[in-house]
């Protein structure tokens, strides 16, 4: 006696289903995902006009290949950089920071002096690398 296969199910037919219901769990983990946004330095560029600032006014920051600083060209051992920067600042009018970086210099250096000039009093600043023009910058609170 021969035996009879009942009735085959053609799997194409629900290909359909599969496709709607994988596009609804899409969108459900898309809407249902929370974000993550990294913060980092709120950076406001200057109008088209700049301010004027007097060159008396300016603090100007050179970070040299040996690790040494030269501050309003006074050459500065690397341990008292935080020092001198809080006196030159305090002493005067100067609120604005030119820092020139070389070309062999971690950026992580860069943002350590910029950190010490703002918690010092700096209110502007302007980093430059090697002899490109300088970009400036205000830190905002935040």
């Amino acid at each position: 006696m021969k035996i009879r296969t009942l009735y085959k199910k053609n799997l194409n037919d629900l290909s359909g289903a599969m496709t709607d219901i994988s596009f609804l769990l899409i969108i459900f983990f898309l809407i249902a995902a929370v974000f993550m946004t990294e913060y980092g330095l709120d950076l406001i560029f200057p109008d088209k006009e700049p301010e004027t600032v007097e060159i008396t006014d300016v603090l100007y920051i050179d970070i040299i290949e040996t690790g040494n600083y030269m501050i309003n060209n006074e050459l500065i051992s690397s341990d008292f950089i935080e020092t001198v920067i809080y006196e030159k600042l305090n002493q005067a009018k100067p609120k604005t920071i030119i820092i020139n970086s070389a070309s062999g210099i971690k950026y992580q250096e860069v943002l350590s002096v910029l950190e010490t000039a703002k918690l010092s009093g700096g209110t502007s600043f302007s980093i430059t690398f090697e002899n490109k023009n300088p970009v400036p910058i205000k830190i905002t609170e935040g």
